[in-house]
């Protein structure tokens, strides 16, 4: 898996400062570094809010992790990064909105 720490993360200034309104900023950095560590082949990571009208709710946050490999269904990534948050603790004021998702590179 990459452990390096060179892979650009960028987050959004709205992204920012939803993550400083719910004090989760201990939270996306692990969500940050479990995806540089524990997903293959990361290019770059990106914290944004993503609208939820579906909920009429306020933007939820999002850690999207994004790698050049190709989709292998035999490693069940998306399986591990479901069962990741188990052992998050969010402040009982809020809850991650999304665990990191592993995404195709469209660049």
């Amino acid at each position: 898996m990459s452990t390096s720490a060179t892979i650009p993360v960028t987050i959004t200034p709205e992204a920012a400062a939803r993550i400083a309104k719910l004090g989760l900023q201990e939270h996306v950095d692990k969500t940050i570094e479990y995806a540089r560590t524990q997903l293959p082949e990361i290019v770059r990571i990106e914290v944004n809010l993503y609208d939820r009208f579906e909920l009429g709710d306020e933007p939820a946050l999002c850690v999207e992790a994004w790698s050049n490999r190709p989709f292998h269904s035999d490693e069940h990534i998306s399986e591990k990064l479901t069962k990741w948050p188990e052992n998050f603790s969010a402040p009982a004021s809020s809850r991650p909105d999304s665990p990191p998702r592993q995404r195709p590179n469209r660049t």
